[in-house]
C-alpha cells in the first residue's frame, strides 16, 4: 500500500507547487525514520555492552590473571566473558519486551477514526506486539549480544598472567 503524501498550496514550494509527494521506493519517511531510530538504538546497545565488558575486564584482571596461572585457557575465559555479555543482553531484552508489554496494555487503542464517525472502531490504531516481530527482534539482539560481547571477551581471554596479576 503506497502512501500519498499532499502538500496543501500554502505550504508547497515553487518545486512542488501543489503536487503529490510520493515515497521513495515505496517507503515511506515514517518508516525510513523508524529504522534510522531503531539502528540507531542497536548500536547504542553494543557500545554499552563494550563498554560494559571492558570496564568488568578492567575489575577483574586480577582474577583472569589467577585462573590463568592457575591453569585456565583462553578459552574457559572467552566463554565466560561471553556468557556473562549474554546474560546483560538477555536482562536487558527481557526489560525491554516487558516495558513494551506494559506500554501495548496502558496505551490500548488510539481513538482516530471512531471520534468522527459511529461504529467506526476497526479504524483506530491498536498496539499489538506480534509474535514474529518479538522472534525477529529477540534474534537481532541475540546477534548484537554476541558481537558486541566477543570483542571484549576475546581481549581478556589475551591478558597476560603476570601483567594481569600486577594489575591493581
Amino acid at each position: 500500500m503506497k502512501t500519498l503524501i499532499v502538500i496543501p498550496a500554502r505550504h508547497a514550494s515553487s518545486r512542488f507547487p501543489g503536487k503529490p509527494l510520493h515515497p521513495i521506493n515505496g517507503v515511506s519517511m515514517l518508516a525510513r525514520t523508524v529504522a534510522a531510530a531503531q539502528k540507531a538504538g542497536r548500536a547504542t546497545g553494543a557500545r554499552v555492552i563494550v563498554a560494559t565488558d571492558d570496564q568488568r575486564i578492567a575489575d577483574h584482571a586480577r582474577e583472569i590473571g589467577v585462573e590463568k596461572a592457575l591453569g585456565a585457557r583462553r578459552r574457559d575465559i572467552l566463554f565466560q566473558f561471553l556468557a556473562e555479555a549474554l546474560a546483560i543482553t538477555f536482562a536487558g531484552g527481557m526489560l525491554g519486551i516487558l516495558a513494551a508489554y506494559a506500554i501495548s496494555f496502558a496505551v490500548g487503542s488510539i481513538p482516530l477514526y471512531s471520534v468522527i464517525a459511529k461504529n467506526a472502531e476497526a479504524g483506530d490504531i491498536r498496539l499489538l506486539i506480534s509474535p514474529v516481530n518479538l522472534m525477529v527482534s529477540t534474534g537481532i539482539l541475540g546477534l548484537v549480544g554476541i558481537v558486541s560481547g566477543m570483542l571484549p571477551a576475546i581481549k581478556a581471554s589475551r591478558l597476560d598472567p603476570i601483567e594481569a596479576l600486577r594489575y591493581e
